[in-house]
């Protein structure tokens, strides 16, 4: 029945689709998202699953540079993450919390302390409604987070099928934006500077995501042990690539070498010898891999190499020394557009760098996240179990670090990163003790007996 279902939706998919694109291409992108929605939520097992997967479409939506899909999403994120609270509550309530180790309560136990430093500078942040808004969110953020790895993920095998779920849902957006890009769709290409940007608002975007993707993929992969699956790894490379985000690359390329040389001694043999096998293969035929995607490692853009974002990191430390309280929670974006039309700010719409973020929002007191996350980081990076899936948990932690120095995403829970981020930070230390092997899990067996 589930198989028809999908079979009648796809079929009416594609059909109003092919006609829309002539008429209105807009109208047909949005078909196409609303149907891999539909099509998802039958396909995927479990309530609190459908919700998170709903979520990160959500997420992707509201941050698309498309103003029809953007204004949609706006509503639909509050409702997904919404639904996903609800969710999560509902499919929890009855199960025992427990801590997996230490390491387990003081990373949710930090991200409480940021969730009340954010509530508190509500007293006198520069853009209050959306301070409000963003702390809500952000508290219901990391209640699922606490709920979901204190319940649900004792179970190690619905642990990395949540996981394997995200990225697949991250690989089927980067895929709609590849494939939109391709076919010459307006604004999947930035017009401003000729980089694939897909779905969303900005190339650097889709970068980041893609990178966190490609290295969640790989431990996806280990785990399934799936060809399927490692040719998918060929949707989110090409999209780092593509993006031509330097920061991307340079944190998807340390995060697999990273988790390859710390891994078994076949292992890294595989790779170098996979390695050599492609660069053969490359200058055989004579294959542009990279394009123009490399040279901007040496444009000068903004006048440096960091495009300005020095210029960005010299005025936090400026600012919180005479502001030490900071400029309120998610007020970033509104705070830097009103000082910089009254011509005291630095000129640029973000800080580029989510642990300077951090300070500049909450003041001196951010400080200490600020240094805990980035200890976190490396603390996963050395974690032991580096088999199946938690390689791709480290090397999200290892990407992450790398990403957070040179853009502000860390905790913007407006679009779709740190959903993908902290649930596979969190995922990666409730398994520190844990090794996951692929197995049915107790979830699977309740499904297919007849219960949601």
């Amino acid at each position: 029945m589930r198989q028809n279902i999908v079979l009648i939706l796809t079929t009416g998919i594609i059909l109003t689709a092919v006609l829309a694109i002539v008429y209105a291409p807009i109208i047909a992108l949005v078909i196409a998202l609303m149907g891999m929605s539909v099509i998802a939520l039958i396909l995927v097992k479990g309530w609190w699953r459908r919700a998170y997967v709903g979520t990160l479409l959500a997420m992707a939506i509201g941050a698309s540079h498309i103003d029809a899909l953007s204004r949609l999403g706006d509503l639909a994120k509050a409702g997904a993450v919404g639904l996903l609270v609800l969710a999560t509550f509902l499919t929890t309530r009855d199960q025992e919390a427990s801590w997996q180790n230490l390491s387990h309560r003081v990373t949710l136990w930090m991200l409480w302390t940021v969730a009340s430093l954010a509530g508190i500078s509500l007293l006198w942040s520069e853009a209050r409604a959306t301070s409000v808004t963003q702390t809500a969110i952000f508290i219901a953020f990391v209640y699922v987070l606490h709920r979901v790895s204190t319940t649900r993920w004792q179970n190690t095998s619905v642990l990395a099928k949540d996981i394997g779920t995200a990225y697949w849902t991250s690989t089927s957006l980067l895929a709609v934006g590849g494939l939109l890009a391709a076919g010459g769709f307006p604004g999947a290409i930035s017009e401003f500077s000729g980089r694939y940007q897909g779905i969303f608002t900005n190339p650097n975007l889709l970068g980041l995501i893609a990178a966190i993707t490609l290295v969640l993929g790989i431990g996806w992969a280990l785990h399934k042990r799936s060809p399927m699956i490692w040719v998918s790894l060929i949707i989110p490379a090409s999209q780092v690539i593509l993006s031509e985000s330097r920061t991307s690359m340079i944190a998807a390329a340390v995060a697999i070498i990273w988790v390859t040389i710390s891994g078994s001694v076949v292992r890294t043999i595989v790779a170098v010898f996979t390695a050599l096998t492609v660069t053969v293969f490359i200058q055989a035929f004579r294959i542009d891999l990279w394009g123009e995607s490399l040279d901007r490692f040496t444009a000068m853009e903004g006048g440096d190499l960091f495009n300005a974002r020095t210029t960005g990191w010299e005025y936090v430390f400026t600012y919180v020394g005479e502001n030490p309280l900071g400029v309120g929670w998610a007020a970033t974006t509104d705070a830097l557009a009103a000082f910089n039309a009254a011509g005291i700010g630095p000129g640029l719409s973000s800080i580029h760098n989510s642990y300077l973020q951090l300070i500049y929002e909450l003041g001196w007191l951010g400080l200490v996240p600020a240094l805990f996350v980035l200890a976190l980081f490396i603390h996963v990076a050395f974690a032991r179990n580096t088999l199946g899936i938690q390689t791709g948990l480290i090397a999200t932690a290892i990407a992450g670090a790398i990403i957070h120095f040179a853009e502000s995403t860390m905790f913007g829970v407006g679009q779709p990163y740190p959903y993908l981020f902290w649930f596979a930070i969190v995922a990666a230390i409730v398994s520190f003790d844990s090794p996951i092997r692929p197995t049915i899990s107790a979830e699977d067996v309740a499904i297919q007996h007849g219960q949601p």
